[in-house]
């Protein structure tokens, strides 16, 4: 007689006459494994613990599975033993052996918080090893592959709550040809890009998948999620070089590239090159002549099946290895209406914070107004539509700020109904701008003329929102920084402008400040005389703020 297993069998029944049910179990399972009477101790257990919950175990797995199994409750593999209203002791029955035990959590495990990415779990009949994975971040959808192990995995849903708990955001695949039919007839469903399995088949099966749906996809792509719109002008060999790194990508439905030429007369192979590429996620637009910056971003926002949409210089590089932080950020904060995401390079960057910041009212409002860099700011599609905002810029387009800087505007304008997302780490973009040509001559959007049809332009737009009263005189006053900024970044871009045409500092300042006076015109309906008086008094603490700076460095 095994002394032992006798000892625990005995033990047992103490515990259970006591009503210390989880004790008792466990002083059962350590004698069955003694081999000690286990005909009686499988007995006992079912008579006194299966049986009574039977009816209560199918009620709860005809409700739990909702069409997900179409397995027979009477195949299911294992018995659960309830010790309380969440702890249960699994019996296997294939193997004729305890499996450990299980306790129901209190709440679901989902979040407001979900992640973008998605998961796949291959041949697990155990959820214990499912669920950590499954914790370990709020999925969008675990998919749950079961093929040989759909008794023994299914057999969980015969637990109280337990589609409530664990199943929200979840998909099952009896076999691995459902699921591969699946993905291939429903393209607009996300390839999960993590996978736990023992096997790497499902790698070069999910890759294969991938490779269908950029080279042969048919169906109309109604899931993008995110656009990624490139205006480009005669830049064919870097246009081409930035569409082929993001093609690199494992995303295929998530994703669009929208490069829209705005009638180039250089590099045209290499945007033939693009426009002929055998990839799915490539879309071309061409122009029939220049049509200018505005219209040309117009028209690739127009194009845009995503959720998101994000513009880049057709100078840039997107890193691609980073695009999964960038989505996840999308989808927490789609709240936002702008996105500026963060990248490094020469000069057109500013260093990236460590956490993203939400900015709202109207340091939201600055911020998107003096994002004049194009790459890497991404919007809110559907606040676009809803607010007309394309049709906007182009009925605008005679004011020089909507021509030159349509996305300064689109940001402005989210920003008086939405937050702007300031996008910490990792950084999206690298800038390969180019070196600037040797040239002396001022460009013609930096002289003062074009500098105050810009800033003029700009308040026109605050004015044409409903700007008035003291938040109009900080706008104002703002560009009025701005516009005498940009003069003195010019002059020190260009230091010879001011000998060349006989000038001086001081002579262009007072004739900005004169210019900037004068202007406060515009303002007379919408502020009152105390307030333009003083906004005149801080025009000219900025006059003699720059008057002191140095030009000759």
């Amino acid at each position: 007689m095994n002394e032992i297993g006798e000892a625990y069998y005995q033990a047992a029944f103490v515990f259970f006459e006591s009503q210390q049910y989880d004790k008792a179990v466990e002083n059962f399972i350590k004698a069955y494994r003694h081999g000690t009477h286990r005909k009686e101790i499988l007995d006992h257990l079912y008579s006194c613990f299966i049986a009574p919950n039977e009816a209560e175990f199918k009620k709860n797995y005809q409700e739990n599975r909702k069409e997900m199994l179409d397995i027979p409750y009477e195949e299911l593999e294992i018995d659960f033993i309830p010790v309380s209203d969440s702890k249960f002791y699994l019996f296997h029955r294939p193997s004729e052996e305890f499996a450990g035990s299980f306790q129901l959590d209190d709440t679901s495990i989902m979040s407001d918080d979900v992640d973008f990415e998605s998961i796949l779990v291959a041949d697990y009949w155990d959820f214990r090893q499912i669920l950590p994975f499954m914790k370990e971040t709020t999925w969008d959808t675990v998919y749950i592959l079961l093929n040989q192990q759909a008794a023994g995995f299914a057999s969980f849903f015969k637990l109280p709550r337990f589609h409530e708990l664990y199943m929200e955001n979840v998909v099952i695949f009896q076999d691995t040809e459902i699921m591969k039919i699946f993905f291939d007839e429903y393209s607009d469903y996300y390839l999960p890009k993590k996978i736990l399995a023992s096997s790497d088949k499902y790698e070069f099966i999910l890759n294969h998948i991938h490779r269908k749906r950029i080279k042969y996809l048919s169906q109309q792509r109604d899931n993008v999620f995110l656009s990624i719109i490139i205006p480009s002008y005669n830049r064919g060999r870097r246009t081409l070089s930035a569409v082929e790194e993001i093609c690199r990508s494992n995303y295929d439905s998530e994703i669009e590239i929208i490069v829209s030429d705005n009638g180039s007369d250089l590099y045209v192979s290499e945007y033939e090159a693009i426009q002929q590429m055998h990839d799915t996620r490539v879309r071309y637009n061409r122009n029939k002549y220049n049509m200018g910056f505005l219209e040309n971003v117009v028209r690739g926002l127009e194009m845009a099946k995503g959720k998101y949409a994000v513009l880049s210089s057709d100078e840039d590089i997107m890193l691609i290895e980073n695009l999964p932080h960038y989505f996840n950020l999308f989808k927490k904060y789609r709240e936002c209406g702008v996105f500026i995401t963060g990248g490094f390079g020469k000069n057109n960057f500013p260093p990236l914070e460590e956490e993203s910041v939400q900015l709202h009212g109207f340091k939201a409002i600055i911020t998107g107004i003096n994002r004049t860099y194009m790459t890497g700011i991404g919007y809110n599609m559907a606040l676009i539509h809803q607010m007309g905002l394309l049709e906007y810029l182009r009925q605008h387009a005679d004011n020089i700020m909507v021509d030159y800087y349509p996305h300064c505007i689109l940001n402005f304008k989210l920003a008086l109904v939405s937050a702007i997302l300031e996008c910490g780490q990792l950084p999206l973009w690298l800038e390969e701008a180019e070196e600037e040509e040797d040239d002396e001559s001022l460009k013609s959007y930096m002289t003062i003329e074009s500098r105050e049809q810009q800033y003029v332009g700009a308040v026109k737009v605050f004015i044409d929102s409903g700007m008035s009263g003291n938040i109009l005189c900080h706008l104002y006053v703002e560009r009025c920084w701005k516009f005498f900024y940009l003069l003195y970044l010019s002059i020190i871009y260009y230091p010879d402008y001011l000998k060349k045409n006989n000038m001086k500092w001081e002579s262009v300042l007072e004739d900005a400040r004169r210019r900037a006076e004068k202007n406060l015109s515009l303002l007379e309906n919408y502020t009152t005389l105390e307030e333009r008086a003083g906004l005149r008094e801080q025009i000219a603490e900025l006059f003699l703020e720059y008057r002191k700076k140095d030009v000759h460095r």
